[in-house]
């Protein structure tokens, strides 16, 4: 990764900074293989908002544990079952409802870096006033594997439905995606797999156009809806969150630095 600018040399000793150094102002950061444990996943963003979960039977697995139906080992994040209603909490400071919050019409970035094991709806971030989820439409939407919501519901509920070839989201290869958001009225989306923006199907896609979606959110829960619904299913190897919106540089760059990270 040269050329990036991930490390600070001190001491004769070079730290990677890694999406610190190429999109600054990270809210969220659980980095692969950095401290994690079945328990806590530590936030690397520099702002405590580290996950926890203290009821054992909903925790996931760390994902070097376990073989994907695939046959791949995949190591460094949580391996979650939604038949056991694995979710995390966040934890800000010692405060376990802490909460990273979006308001109406800021821009946002979110990256994550996951392994589905099945078809069904699986939720990455949700707060009491919003959600990131795979397949979730309203009407049901019989591709589940080739959509992807965001809802914001701040000052009221807007969802936008990126819908996508059956199979996008298929499973269970790795993928990455980035949404990004721009600030201001326009609320222009970006959306990206593996470092290659996806255009959604205008036919049957919602509220992704110019203004389509400018609500305000929050997230307060990793791997379910709330905690209660839409459980994950499958791997989390790595998750980013940015209250604010990335230019194209940042954006290139974290794609380059997950993709490098995770062989994508």
């Amino acid at each position: 990764m040269l050329g990036l600018g991930l490390g600070i040399p001190h001491g004769g000793f070079v730290y990677d900074n890694g999406l610190l150094a190429v999109a600054p102002g990270l809210k969220l950061w659980l980095k692969n293989d950095t401290e994690v444990t079945t328990s806590k996943w530590e936030d690397s963003s520099g702002n405590n908002n580290h996950i926890i979960q203290t009821n054992a039977s909903n925790r996931a697995v760390l994902s070097g544990d376990v073989t994907d139906i695939g046959g791949n080992v995949h190591t460094g994040g949580l391996d979650f079952e939604s038949s056991e209603s694995d979710h995390y909490d966040l934890d800000t400071n010692g405060v376990a409802s802490g909460t990273i919050s979006v308001a109406a019409n800021s821009g946002f970035c979110i990256a994550v870096v996951v392994s589905r094991e099945s078809s069904a709806i699986c939720t990455i971030a949700s707060g009491s006033n919003g959600a990131f989820q795979f397949g979730k439409t309203s009407p049901p939407d019989p591709s589940n594997s080739g959509v992807f919501t965001f809802t914001g519901e701040l000052p009221s509920t807007t969802t936008s439905e990126f819908h996508f070839d059956t199979g996008t989201f298929g499973y269970p290869a790795p993928y990455l995606i980035l949404l990004n958001r721009t600030a201001g009225s326009s609320g222009k989306f970006t959306f990206m797999k593996n470092g290659s923006t996806l255009t959604p199907d205008v036919d049957d896609s919602v509220n992704v156009g110019t203004g389509g979606n400018t609500k305000g959110f929050n997230i307060n829960v990793i791997g379910a809806k709330e905690g209660v619904s839409d459980f994950f299913d499958g791997m989390i190897l790595e998750l980013a969150v940015w209250n604010r919106s990335l230019t194209a540089t940042e954006i290139a760059g974290v794609n380059s630095y997950l993709q490098s990270i995770h062989g994508l």
